[in-house]
């Protein structure tokens, strides 16, 4: 069985995983061509490049969208993934993760799964992560995810349902207490993906880095350490 492991020590999000994976070996073209299956309604740019954060080198990825403030239900997100010719293990993969964000949120709004609707998870950008890092896991032969604990953050947030506490709830539903630490980074669509593992603690490709495109004192990076 191959295994990852991630070491979220800066935290984690869907662009910095993605960027991991391919930083890993998932071809940009690959990653491309599949991406084009889903026929999205709008083009999607995607664009790589190497950067230094605080003198560590990391892949950054770069997912242009049109602007764009469009509310997605989970069933107009697994239609668009389940009617494309990707193949039908990309395509358990990436509805997992979407069903369980769904189930995130209907549990701290306290409404049916079917009435929710995403906001920034069901832009363009946030289901390109997502099917993204499907795609990748497949193409690396990953078996089972695993990661570090998550830093998480405090104080609050503004979001489109207002100004919410951080680490914001959806965030906590779904992650064992012994998958954080007190930190401030981290992002719902990246800290979904560890629901795919059972244990919050990935094989490791020498110096595999995805980058967040904040500047700092701390490297913000996503690794997968030698």
């Amino acid at each position: 069985m191959k295994i990852a492991y991630a070491d979220c020590f800066s935290g984690v999000s869907g662009d910095m995983f993605l960027a991991a994976l391919l930083d890993a070996g998932l071809p940009l073209e690959v990653l491309q061509q599949n991406i084009a299956k889903l026929n999205l309604p709008e083009k999607v740019e995607l664009k790589l490049e190497e950067v230094h954060k605080v003198a560590l080198r990391a892949a950054n990825l770069y997912v242009i969208v049109p602007h764009s403030h469009a509310h997605r239900h989970l069933s107009d997100i697994l239609e668009m993934i389940n009617s494309s010719d990707l193949s039908e293990k990309v395509k358990l993969t990436a509805s997992k993760i979407f069903t369980l964000l769904a189930e995130a949120e209907s549990r701290v709004h306290g409404e049916p799964v079917e009435h929710i609707h995403f906001h920034e998870v069901g832009a363009l950008d946030s289901i390109v992560d997502i099917v993204g890092a499907a795609i990748g896991l497949d193409y690396l032969g990953i078996e089972r995810l695993y990661a570090s604990p998550l830093p998480y953050g405090s104080g609050t947030i503004n979001s489109d349902h207002g100004l919410l506490p951080l680490p914001a709830p959806a965030n906590t539903s779904r992650l064992p207490p012994v998958a954080v630490i007190a930190s401030r980074w981290g992002s719902l669509r990246g800290a979904r993906m560890w629901d795919m593992s059972s244990m919050p603690s990935f094989y490791s490709w020498p110096g595999q880095e995805g980058g967040r495109k904040r500047a700092g004192v701390v490297p913000s990076e996503v690794r997968e350490p030698d």
